[in-house]
């Protein structure tokens, strides 16, 4: 206010101590290094403080206290209220020493832009410690730092809390010039820090809650050598830290969202195999690859049958449980390798890739579907029996192959079985 106020009599071409004198209060660094010294009182902080922690001693083991405590000030004389000519060279000093802090201040700024710019690409929490453990160094010399998490933001959860929970994990503990731990240990939050990280000896900690608006994250805890305190940046630190671990959970949700949005466009929503356009993309693909090799192919066409008498008969309803039923008949069939599709209707197939022998893996997964289909049966003794028919395409891929040959044979084998089994029936 005092330099604010002499800035102001400048501007009006007023000389300050000449024409007017001024006085401040506080004490502070800059009225030091002021075009002229300002005179000023120095306030004893670091008594205050102390004073403070026998107060709040002393209320909590219910000792009288007296209502007010004065403190002596120290009057500073400086120039402004003309009553001395200040040193030349200890001003300079302490202007040196202002510019050093205000240098080493743009420093932390500009090293903590660093660490903004490789927060914005991570995706992980872990992936977040890593980028702490490359950007520690900067937070000055710290003798230890502790990242605390609410319970249950882990990799594969998206849900925030609005408050700390009850237990808190330790999810990063860090010693200066020591490699990063990542310790998990869980705690009651009224301990702050687990057990682990306290020592015998004394201790001071400096807490920071990490959050993003109403979503509360956690919290850090560092310690400073004897006497050291955090600096401005570490603040910044804090709101990037918190600015991080929300753009994770954004970017889950985000992936969360598409993954749903791609499932509704190559998955059948009622059976949760493959759809057209899923047998199209991952069946080509996985046939184009196995062409490059040589492999050999087997093709499996499928049709439900009778689908229409039961729609007709028994409803929507019993027909989609046969469509199901069939599904899971195929499902049971699969090992990790075949692509298996709904077509559409009551058409699936299925695309398998092998080594040798692909007939025995053509034949082996047919025995497995008829057994599924046959344990439906006897299990839900509907009034209709669920049944398939069914072919298949057997070659070895050259590189003139092509996928809707193989499709296309297998289908012309699967309707030569239904109209057999139409005819019986």
């Amino acid at each position: 206010m005092a330099i604010s106020v002499c800035n102001e009599l400048i501007e009006r071409g007023i000389r300050v101590p000449e024409d007017i004198a001024v006085g401040g209060f506080d004490g502070i660094a800059e009225t030091k290094i002021y075009a002229t010294p300002i005179t000023t009182a120095g306030v004893p902080i670091y008594e205050m403080g102390a004073e403070a922690v026998i107060l709040i001693d002393d209320v909590n083991h219910g000792k009288p206290r007296e209502k007010r405590k004065l403190f002596n000030l120290e009057l500073i004389v400086n120039e402004s209220c003309g009553c001395m000519k200040h040193d030349k060279e200890e001003i300079i000093k302490e202007r040196m020493n202002f510019f050093d802090q205000t240098e080493r201040r743009d420093l932390d700024n500009f090293r903590t832009t660093y660490m903004t710019i490789d927060l914005e690409s991570v995706t992980s929490l872990k992936q977040m410690v890593s980028v702490i453990g490359n950007h520690a160094w900067c937070l000055g010399s710290y003798t230890s730092f502790h990242l605390c998490l609410c319970q249950g933001i882990y990799e594969n959860q998206i849900e925030r809390q609005k408050e700390y929970t009850d237990e808190m994990q330790l999810y990063l503990s860090a010693e200066r010039d020591k490699e990063l731990q990542m310790p998990g240990d869980m705690f009651p939050k009224d301990y702050l820090l687990p057990e682990s990280v306290i020592s015998e000896e004394p201790q001071i900690f400096y807490f920071l809650p990490l959050h993003f608006k109403e979503n509360c994250f956690g919290y850090t805890a560092i310690s400073f050598e004897l006497g050291g305190a955090y600096e401005d940046n570490y603040q910044t630190w804090m709101v990037n830290l918190g600015n991080a671990i929300e753009d994770i959970f954004i970017r889950k949700r985000m992936q969360q969202l598409i993954d749903n949005l791609e499932n509704l466009y190559i998955r059948d929503e009622l059976t949760g195999l493959y759809n057209r356009r899923g047998f199209e993309k991952f069946g080509e693909e996985m046939f184009e690859k196995a062409k490059e090799k040589g492999r050999y192919v087997y093709m499996i066409g499928l049709d439900l049958d009778g689908l229409k008498t039961i729609n007709d008969t028994y409803g929507h309803a019993h027909g989609d449980i046969a469509i199901k039923a069939i599904a899971e008949a195929i499902k049971h069939a699969a090992g990790n390798s075949e692509i298996c599709a709904r077509m559409g209707g009551d058409e699936y197939s299925v695309l398998g890739i092998a080594d040798e022998n692909a007939e025995k893996y053509a034949n082996e997964f047919i025995r497995l579907f008829n057994e599924q289909v046959e344990a439906f049966n006897n299990k839900y003794m509907a009034e209709y029996t669920l049944g398939a028919s069914y072919g298949t395409s057997i070659g070895n891929l050259e590189q003139d192959s092509e996928l809707e040959f193989f499709m296309n044979q297998s289908d012309d084998a699967m309707y030569l079985m239904k109209a057999s089994r139409k005819g019986r029936r």
